[in-house]
């Protein structure tokens, strides 16, 4: 939880919290005290969501995410990859 306090603290807007669910609900936690204490303010949060709305209107195709067309996407990236040499 201390980390992802400070990863946040230190401007970091987006975390992944992976291995366990200990470790993601440890820092959620702190994050949510570090708020309801002030230590972090909900402007900060804002902003953070602010950014990364920013981002995935940028970067991520409008329509349906299809979930099985995941593999076939990456697939596409390696043969372009390859073909660009």
């Amino acid at each position: 939880g201390c980390i992802a306090l400070s990863a946040i603290e230190a401007g970091v807007d987006l975390l992944l919290i992976c291995h366990s669910h200990e470790n993601f609900f440890c820092s959620y936690e702190a994050i949510l005290k570090a708020l309801e204490r002030g230590k972090i303010s909900k402007d900060r949060i804002r902003s953070s969501l602010y950014r990364i709305n920013r981002v995935k209107e940028r970067y991520i195709e409008k329509g349906d995410l299809d979930i099985y067309r995941v593999k076939e996407y990456f697939d596409d990236k390696k043969r372009y990859s390859r073909e660009s040499i």
